[in-house]
């Protein structure tokens, strides 16, 4: 966009169209910032940045009723950033989360 441009955008005699712009993709660190790994860095990814610093119980809940109230330790690992130690001790002081013989992760609210 040329300084011209810019002037006019700026006064309200030309219109910029945002869509005709070509999506950039993310390079260097940015990739970190993209939690929910939809290739744009968003709100929700900051706020999913947050809660990963801050209490992983959120993050579980949050997954498991994504996968329909179940989900391997694999995936939640992922999603809340722990090692499955840290993921297994996490939760093994949740009182609403039951391991399943097989090993899945089940939520049992609601059951």
């Amino acid at each position: 966009m040329t300084w011209e441009d810019i002037l006019k955008v700026h006064c309200g005699t030309h219109k910029v169209d945002y869509e005709d712009e070509e999506e950039k993709a993310l390079t260097g660190n940015q990739k970190r910032i993209d939690a929910d790994g939809d290739g744009k860095i968003t709100g929700e990814d900051f706020r999913q940045l947050r809660e990963k610093k801050t209490d992983p119980e959120p993050i579980i809940i949050r997954t498991l009723k994504k996968e329909g109230g179940a989900a391997g330790l694999d995936v939640l690992c992922k999603e809340t950033g722990l090692s499955k130690k840290e993921c297994k001790a996490v939760l093994d002081s949740m009182k609403n989360i039951k391991t399943h013989k097989d090993g899945d992760i089940i939520l049992m609210d609601g059951l």
